[in-house]
């Protein structure tokens, strides 16, 4: 299956492989995220990767240095919706 690539509305591209999506841990990760937001890096990481999360938090980062979770969260669910719509 292609990769599935797409960019932010604040311009961060990313690729993700459509086979996460299809996944029963990622849908485990996904389902506790809700009940438990600190669980949301190990979600990205399963849907990023290190690298490409390590990108993502590094585009993001303010000028203090800080990664702000409201932008984090925003910036996945909005890859998380295109992806699901399938959106390259």
């Amino acid at each position: 299956m292609e990769q599935l690539k797409g960019k932010t509305k604040d311009g961060f591209a990313y690729t993700i492989d459509p086979e996460v999506m299809n996944d029963m841990e990622f849908l485990e990760n996904l389902a506790e995220v809700d009940e438990n937001p600190a669980k949301l890096p190990k979600l990205i990481t399963n849907v990023l990767g290190q690298e490409q999360k390590k990108e993502l938090y590094d585009h993001y980062r303010d000028e203090n240095g800080r990664v702000p979770v409201d932008a984090i969260s925003n910036a996945f669910v909005e890859m998380l919706k295109s992806s699901s719509q399938g959106k390259n």
